[in-house]
């Protein structure tokens, strides 16, 4: 009774989060279950009103993280689903609202933490489709968050060797990934 009371109190938006959560919690529930096409309905849900809280309240930054996180969140199921291009504009999508979040609160670390994650899903699943040059892109964008950073920065040249190594064999690529590299040499 007393959560509901506080809930209450935190106005509609406040029950609208609460809510989103809860979808969160059930997509786990579903997953451990070993359902993800149910989780991914549940993830869905929570990003329409993550969706829905950013575009009412575009001034709580937070609502903006939590739609990253679960613009993340819905880009590693599609991935286990196979559904990778798919996952690629979650991934995308997750970075876009995250660099969002970033801007309108700077001296937020974790906001740059969860930044530099969903870059990092985002060039891995570029290197797996054979797209070294968006991955080796998308590596840079991450290493100009940690700069003076260099555990950080080692992890950036490690993914970016990655890239390198795909752009110099053709062995792994993907049609897709060959026609780009043909393109760019």
């Amino acid at each position: 009774r007393e959560r509901l009371v506080r809930q209450a109190s935190l106005g509609d938006h406040g029950v609208r989060r609460t809510l989103a959560r809860n979808h969160e919690r059930i997509c786990q529930m579903q997953l451990g279950l070993g359902q993800p096409d149910r989780a991914l309905v549940s993830l869905r849900q929570a990003h329409d009103i993550y969706n829905e809280l950013v575009r009412n309240f575009p001034d709580e930054h937070a609502y903006r993280d939590e739609l990253a996180g679960i613009s993340h969140h819905v880009g590693d199921t599609l991935v286990n689903l196979g559904r990778h291009e798919d996952a690629l504009g979650a991934y995308r999508e997750a970075v876009e609202q995250q660099q969002q979040a970033s801007k309108r609160n700077p001296a937020a670390a974790d906001y740059q933490r969860s930044l530099s994650r969903h870059y990092s899903s985002l060039a891995a699943l570029q290197r797996k489709l054979g797209l070294p040059a968006e991955a080796a892109s998308t590596c840079l964008l991450r290493r100009n968050l940690w700069a003076g950073n260099p555990q950080e920065l080692f992890q950036v040249a490690r993914d970016l060797a990655l890239c390198a190594a795909l752009s110099d064999n053709g062995e792994g690529r993907s049609e897709d990934g060959r026609t780009e590299h043909r393109r760019l040499t």
